[in-house]
């Protein structure tokens, strides 16, 4: 992920996210009144691109498919089983 230098937009992302949480958390009215907006005015472009950055990932994990050379959590959500209903989970 933080190969990439185009990438190394999400460091600073996860921090500015956890600031402001945080933030908001401690003072609601800062999350209520939408004053977070201009607090972190950056933040949503970046979440937006962070947002493209995982579909991206998403489609290209997707596409290597049911490779059981390739076990990872993917994977395993793949081949997930409801213990209830038996099915799978689906793809929305």
């Amino acid at each position: 992920m933080l190969e990439k230098e185009g990438n190394r937009f999400i460091i600073p992302l996860v921090v500015n996210t956890l600031h402001r949480d945080f933030l908001c958390g401690q003072i609601i009215g800062i999350k209520n009144l939408g004053l977070d907006r201009y607090s972190f005015p950056d933040m949503a472009a970046a979440a937006q691109r962070f947002g493209a950055f995982v579909m991206t990932q998403l489609q290209a994990r997707m596409q290597v498919g049911m490779d059981p050379n390739q076990e990872d959590f993917f994977y395993r959500l793949q081949n997930g089983k409801d213990l209830e209903t038996g099915g799978g989970l689906s793809m929305l």
